[in-house]
């Protein structure tokens, strides 16, 4: 099997947590579009082809930063909310652990944001590179 090259900007590990079992669905709406729709994987939920891909070394490389993401974000994914859950569901003592999580949720909330497509764009867009600047 290949390098997938469709990246999701929104991350599979949140997506699932959307996934109804009873009806073997996942149920979204698109607020640019104004519809709803549902599909039965997450394959193709928020997912654009090679948003991801960086050029390294004249290359194209399409793992690394999902590896990164990975590492950093989505492999502990559910540990923050599963504690997130656990506290809502039984208020406690505010430990450094609840903390982490709600941190680590709200960075994850960052990136998710910063890697949207119509966000990326206008970042792109808004940016200006010295070599298309006149002198």
């Amino acid at each position: 099997m290949g390098v997938p090259k469709n990246h999701h900007f929104v991350s599979q590990c949140y997506i699932k947590n959307f996934f109804n079992k009873q009806n073997h669905r996942i149920y979204c709406y698109d607020k640019e579009k104004d519809k709803y729709f549902s599909k039965i994987t997450s394959k193709s939920i928020f997912s654009e082809e090679f948003l991801n891909t960086r050029i390294r070394n004249g290359q194209l490389d399409h793992s690394t930063l999902e590896e990164e993401l990975n590492n950093y974000f989505e492999k502990d994914f559910n540990r923050h909310t599963t504690e997130i859950l656990n506290y809502i569901s039984n208020p406690a003592k505010v430990t450094l652990s609840l903390l982490e999580s709600l941190y680590a949720i709200a960075l994850y909330g960052l990136i998710s944001d910063a890697r949207n497509p119509k966000v990326k764009k206008e970042i792109d867009n808004g940016l200006v590179w010295i070599g298309d600047r006149k002198s």
